[in-house]
């Protein structure tokens, strides 16, 4: 009787952490879904937004402290934007990496009692090194490209662009300021 008792408690003990780390690997993979979705949205609304202000800048400004305020708006909101996108990658990688721990504790746990596993993976790099696993995945030159990077240097283009737009006008606004 004593033995079943001791059987039952650890077969309950296993549920509950099972169950904690379902909910965990739940929790984490939203995380990671919501980070991916705001990494793709934050360069596309600074471009949208930047683009406004390029018209605005271009078309409907005829003095230089407007320009100049317009500027320093884009440079500021480019500049925040790009500390975001930057900082939701930082956290998309650390929910990534505990997402691939719980995953595995979570096999572990599983194969216990089911027999083998299959990780998700979700690097690029991971999935198109597995040919076992995803051999109908298209592995061509652009799939290990990351976009991710292609973003961060756009906006650091559009911080430097706004920057030396920004010297520009300044310098005019001096020259005008002098005559």
């Amino acid at each position: 009787m004593f033995l079943y008792l001791i059987h039952h408690i650890e077969i309950m003990v296993s549920d509950k952490r099972f169950e904690f780390l379902l909910c965990q690997y739940r929790e984490c993979l939203a995380f990671i879904r919501n980070y991916t979705s705001a990494i793709w949205q934050i360069p596309s609304i600074t471009m949208a937004i930047n683009t406004f202000l390029a018209i605005t800048y271009l078309e409907y400004t005829e003095t230089h402290e407007t320009r100049v305020v317009i500027l320093v708006v884009a440079l500021v909101f480019t500049f925040v934007s790009t500390i975001q996108l930057k900082k939701h990658r930082f956290f998309q990688e650390a929910k990534g990496d505990e997402f691939r721990w719980i995953q595995a504790k979570l096999c572990e746990t599983l194969q216990e009692t089911k027999g083998k596993m299959r990780e998700i993976k979700l690097k690029t790099d991971e999935i198109w090194c597995d040919r076992e696993a995803y051999p109908t995945v298209s592995r061509t030159a652009f799939t290990l490209r990351g976009a991710y990077n292609w973003f961060l240097g756009t906006m650091y283009a559009s911080i430097l662009t706004i920057y030396l737009l920004l010297l520009y006008e300044i310098g005019l606004l001096i020259l005008t300021l002098a005559k």
